[in-house]
């Protein structure tokens, strides 16, 4: 019989084959911006180009670093839109 642990490493090795793991990396101004957003990081979307993108799938796991001057932050999400923008790009929503 499998440990929770072992269902819980099968579970999600099954999900990120499916669903690529997103790792994104926000530097100091862009992250800053981010944090002082009206929901801050607990709702936003970003642009990124088509093919940076390309094998996000809806819904994802999203693992989000950022660095201010104060502190780096680590979050984890779900990635649960993604569109083509008017400006070059994609958008993702967290």
């Amino acid at each position: 019989m499998m440990s929770s642990e072992e269902n819980w490493r099968d579970f999600i090795k099954q999900f990120v084959e499916k669903k690529p793991l997103a790792i994104l990396r926000f530097e100091l101004d862009y992250w800053d911006c981010l944090r002082e957003s009206r929901r801050g990081m607990t709702q936003f979307t970003i642009a990124r180009p088509h093919d940076m993108v390309d094998e996000v799938r809806v819904p994802s796991i999203c693992i989000i670093f950022g660095t201010s001057e104060e502190d780096q932050s680590e979050y984890i999400g779900v990635i649960s839109g993604k569109a083509a923008v008017k400006v070059p790009g994609t958008a993702l929503q967290n």
